[in-house]
């Protein structure tokens, strides 16, 4: 092979692995999104449930308008949240409310590109 070659074969390896390794990255857990400084992942779990909160890895069980209350409890508290783990490309299936939430209501959507003819 020559050198060429070789460094082509070898970029691209590297670059198909790092979309493989962030493509199946799951979305954080509900009780990982709120944060609040010196407060403790069981803590932070008890004050979701005092929010309103059942399930606190994914909270789908809560209607919008729940969601909605107890996300503004979270805030009264105190608390941060924090979407950024939150994408389209690991938002699907049974993924946390969050997902949904930030798309509307719905999980995100693929939608058909097609070239234009211009």
């Amino acid at each position: 092979m020559k050198k060429g070659s070789i460094a082509l074969t070898a970029g691209a390896l590297a670059f198909m692995t790092g979309c493989a390794t962030t493509s199946f990255e799951p979305p954080n857990w509900v009780y990982e999104a709120w944060s609040k400084d010196g407060v403790a992942t069981e803590r932070v779990k008890a004050e979701m449930r005092d929010c309103g909160y059942n399930d606190v890895n994914s909270a789908n069980d809560l209607s919008k308008a729940e969601a909605s209350q107890a996300e503004a409890c979270m805030k009264a508290k105190g608390f941060e949240l924090d979407l950024s783990s939150y994408r389209p490309h690991n938002c699907y299936g049974n993924a946390p409310y969050l997902c949904k939430r930030l798309w509307g209501g719905q999980a995100p959507q693929a939608v058909e590109v097609k070239p234009s003819t211009d």
